[in-house]
């Protein structure tokens, strides 16, 4: 699946969060976030781990249930090693790959406690939306099938879905868009100081038709901070 308009999808999904906020929201929130991912191993290949960082922009439609929209950026996105063994030996230096992810989630948040004048909020969360690859540099980079996944030398063309027997390649392109849902929950001290807290967040995200129809999950460990405004 390609997406032509990534930046304006994410930008409506963003302002889709403030809007829900200033209309139907009790009170909004704003989370600026850090943190990391841990990809499993997939018949293409092992993803490497790295950092995601993002926002995240919602509100709350009634005092328990929040809609939230989320932009997120990684800064590498692909094997954790290059498939192709003589390529440095060479000089050949593989292109960088880095993604957005962007969702729309559904939240509830459970009764806050008070914790020294702080407001703990636990919560749990789920989501659907897509990551796109960003390749700046080159209209695509190669996978390498692993032992099992199909016939010897096959190659996949991510645009076309062809294959035919040139060698042991998957192609990931350019702007190449996955669907992809999330779930999991975490926990919120608002208020801190004013209107500053700071939040943790805990989830999986699962891309179900990845490059070659694979399915990639990950947890994916977040924390930041968050201003909150209006009354719940």
């Amino acid at each position: 699946m390609r997406f032509k308009h990534v930046a304006p999808c994410a930008l409506i999904i963003l302002l889709a969060g403030g809007f829900a906020s200033s209309l139907l929201a009790q009170k909004a929130e704003l989370y600026g976030y850090g943190g990391f991912f841990w990809p499993n191993k997939t018949p293409v290949g092992q993803l490497q781990s790295d950092g995601i960082y993002g926002i995240k922009l919602g509100g709350y439609m009634t005092p328990h249930a929040q809609l939230e929209g989320n932009f997120g950026y990684i800064n590498h996105f692909d094997l954790d090693r290059d498939p192709g063994p003589l390529a440095p030996a060479f000089g050949i230096v593989r292109p960088a790959v880095r993604a957005i992810t962007y969702d729309l989630n559904a939240s509830w948040n459970f009764s806050q406690r008070n914790l020294g004048g702080a407001r703990v909020t636990p919560y749990v969360t789920v989501g659907a939306g897509a990551l796109t690859a960003l390749i700046p540099d080159a209209p695509f980079v190669a996978y390498t099938t692993a032992s099992g996944a199909g016939d010897t030398g096959t190659v996949f063309n991510a645009t076309t879905g062809s294959f035919d027997s040139t060698g042991q390649r998957l192609v990931l392109s350019d702007k190449d868009t996955f669907f992809a849902v999330s779930y999991g929950g975490g926990l919120k001290a608002l208020n801190l100081w004013g209107p500053m807290g700071f939040r943790a967040d805990i989830r999986g995200r699962t891309l179900p038709n990845f490059v070659g129809h694979n399915s990639v999950t990950w947890p994916e460990l977040t924390g930041g901070v968050t201003f909150s405004w209006g009354e719940r």
